[in-house]
């Protein structure tokens, strides 16, 4: 085709790199025996699946454990592969926080965002690449990875059929209590009805198929009956 249109030359774009790295001393590669206070890498697996269907190129890295030098030879080599880092894990408020140390001197803004679950968050570069750092409950990596990963990656991948689907959903049973800031929920949509998931254990991630917006109340009057919410591809497919 370029040779009937007479073009000599064509300008060819590669595919946008994400390195996925997860950290804890307690996480276990799939397919790997536990022992008692292990768990499986649920965030990667779920992370990497996402990203592979909306058309990135992923490196992933396989899982640290709490040490500190050890992290940062990790970074390192995500740094090397990938356009972007995604972390999961070692970002809270603790002194021990392993990303947060190996991060210390790389101008990495650690913050608390106004939403929950997912209160911890982190970005900046990490030797010139940027990275990003979400917590490591599966529940709030999801979430997380949602709000401030997923959007960025399909623009820059200019896919927008990768995009989330958004509607307004009819919320039934007990809704949450009131809050002050936004709570983003997972939820199960059958027909224009919603019922809200409060469970925050990798168990609930089974049974989602999309995330709520809960808008902050002061519980005067009440949450409304209505919430916007975007529809998510089968979470359980990737556990």
């Amino acid at each position: 085709m370029f040779a009937a249109l007479g073009r000599t030359h064509v300008r060819v774009e590669s595919s946008l790199v994400v390195a996925v790295l997860s950290t804890g001393s307690e996480i276990r590669g799939l397919g790997t025996e536990l022992a008692n206070g292990e768990c499986h890498d649920a965030n990667a697996a779920m992370i990497v699946a996402d990203l592979t269907r909306c058309g990135a190129d992923v490196h992933l890295e396989p899982a640290v454990a709490d040490d500190v030098d050890a992290c940062r030879a990790a970074l390192a080599r995500c740094a090397d592969a990938a356009d972007v880092i995604v972390t999961t894990g070692g970002i809270s408020a603790g002194t021990e926080e392993v990303v947060r140390l190996a991060l210390a001197d790389q101008g990495v803004d650690f913050v608390s965002v106004a939403v929950r679950p997912g209160k911890p968050q982190a970005c900046g570069r990490f030797g010139g690449t940027p990275i990003v750092c979400l917590p490591g409950n599966p529940v709030s990596a999801l979430i997380s990875y949602e709000l401030f990963v997923r959007p960025v990656v399909v623009a820059a991948l200019r896919n927008p059929q990768a995009e989330r689907t958004m509607r307004t959903v009819r919320a039934q049973g007990q809704t949450p209590p009131a809050s002050a800031i936004p709570r983003v929920m997972l939820g199960v949509v059958d027909g224009d009805d919603a019922t809200i998931i409060r469970s925050h254990s990798v168990g609930a991630l089974a049974h989602a198929n999309c995330l709520i917006v809960i808008p902050p109340s002061d519980g005067g009057l009440g949450p409304p009956d209505e919430y916007p919410a975007w529809m998510l591809d089968s979470v359980a497919s990737t556990l």
